[in-house]
């Protein structure tokens, strides 16, 4: 339970700074002799590429890797495990290449490399949390669902609130590109997190 919400605490810093200063990060890269007009329009491009391939990976996900469950018992636990274990190994992939992308963006002089990363991002954010929010109601009964969720999404809460503040900070003091080196931390953290959940949680 722990484990995943501090999953969950260090992953929602990573989705919303990298959505919410997505505009900033294309419109500082704009070539010197374009107008503001046709910057802004790119980098709002970007933003919305950003959320329809965050949508679509998440959907194609859910459509694709739906399976039947067994009927007995017996495979019916060894589905689920079976599962979770892929579940789990997804996660440690996904967030190896989010932290790629984060510190491709920071170190970028590039606005199509930027778009791209951004793009990337968003196809790798998408499958996460639903693979995240399966692990978790795998441990517990149907009938204490609400109560983990609900603890999950409250620790999330600290992560919403602390890290895109101290980001901002940052920001004013030094350059966004840098201040995004605290969500390359964050990310390397949920890596090493992830990656004990796998280890601890293996059968």
């Amino acid at each position: 339970m722990w484990l995943c919400a501090l999953a969950m605490m260090l992953w929602v810093p990573l989705e919303s700074c990298t959505a919410a200063w997505t505009t900033t990060f294309v419109s500082k890269l704009s070539p010197p002799a374009e107008t503001e007009e046709r910057s802004r329009r790119v980098a709002s491009w970007t933003l919305s590429g950003f959320w329809l391939c965050f949508m679509g990976s998440r959907l194609l996900v859910a459509l694709f890797l739906q399976g039947v469950m067994p009927e007995s018992a017996v495979d019916r636990a060894a589905y689920i495990a079976q599962s979770m274990l892929v579940a789990r190994a997804t996660l440690i992939v996904l967030t190896f290449f989010c932290l790629v992308w984060v510190l491709l963006i920071v170190f970028s002089s590039s606005r199509r490399l930027t778009i791209a990363v951004i793009l990337l991002a968003g196809l790798t954010f998408g499958p996460f949390f639903p693979s995240l929010m399966g692990i978790l109601l795998s441990h517990f009964p149907v009938e204490v669902h609400g109560r983990a969720v609900g603890i999950l999404f409250g620790t999330a809460s600290i992560g919403w609130t602390i890290v895109p503040m101290l980001v901002g900070r940052l920001a004013k003091r030094t350059s966004l590109q840098r201040s995004f080196l605290i969500i390359a931390g964050t990310t390397t953290l949920l890596l090493a997190l992830v990656i004990t959940h796998y280890v601890y949680a293996r059968p």
